[in-house]
């Protein structure tokens, strides 16, 4: 409605479509999340102590197991793959070490090592399970690879230092440019130390690509078998939590 004011007529300008809301600076101004949180209270209120304890507790139980689950996971993952990794160790030294003894007077290969180590990978039981081998020094220079390598590679410090002190370092690296098969996998990189014959002095560094089917299989089946074991504690948590303030 208008009225004269002066001569003039003032116009009450109203928003199409009905009243308008109050806004920001008016007294009666509430934000949209603590309405939000005033009608999910509201709701939660109604409901009975049974429910309220119900949902609180698979919400509290399900986190708790769910961050047990994937912690436990990384854990048995991590366990195998080291596991295995230093399995493999063991076995390719057995196998490369006495190729590699002369690098204990001398810091290159012989072209007559270099073939003896080629020739580990050509129709043996160890091609089946190795893809790759390199060997480098106890200085992290790339002295021979039986695959594609890039010009200038060496071992990070920190990596050369760990196996230097007798460590087995493993990691997981998929073949996404199928440089060991026509199709992508998944390998295991090994770097373990090279010994010289009958002692604990480490004369070169030997890095391996071990194929990890048979691994992969087992974590998933130990994947599945641990988060079945947690599900059913977190079931039963809840079910006798729930049973309890029910009674």
């Amino acid at each position: 409605m208008s009225r004269p004011l002066d001569g003039k007529v003032e116009q009450t300008s109203r928003p199409e479509g009905g009243t308008a809301g109050p806004t920001l600076g008016q007294a009666d101004y509430r934000p949209r999340s603590p309405a939000l949180l005033d009608r999910f209270l509201r709701n939660w209120n109604r409901l009975s102590l049974e429910r309220r304890f119900l949902i609180a507790a698979a919400l509290s139980v399900g986190l708790s197991m769910l961050t047990l689950g994937y912690w436990i996971e990384k854990q048995i993952r991590s366990g195998w793959l080291q596991g295995m990794g230093e399995t493999g160790a063991v076995y390719l030294e057995a196998i490369l070490s006495p190729h590699l003894q002369g690098l204990a007077t001398s810091s290159e290969l012989t072209e007559a090592q270099r073939t003896a180590i080629a020739s580990l990978l050509v129709d043996t039981r160890l091609s089946r399970r190795v893809a790759m081998i390199k060997v480098w020094s106890k200085d992290g220079e790339l002295l021979f690879s039986t695959g594609p390598t890039a010009p200038g590679e060496r071992l990070e410090p920190e990596l050369l230092q760990r196996v230097r002190n007798g460590n087995v370092r493993v990691d997981v690296e998929i073949d996404q440019r199928g440089q060991h098969g026509p199709v992508q996998k998944s390998l295991l990189e090994v770097y373990a130390p090279m010994y010289k014959s009958g002692t604990r002095d480490v004369i070169a560094i030997g890095e391996f690509y071990e194929f990890s089917r048979a691994l992969e299989t087992e974590i998933i089946r130990v994947k599945y078998a641990t988060w079945f074991l947690i599900f059913n504690v977190a079931l039963v948590i809840s079910l006798l939590l729930f049973v309890t303030v029910k009674r």
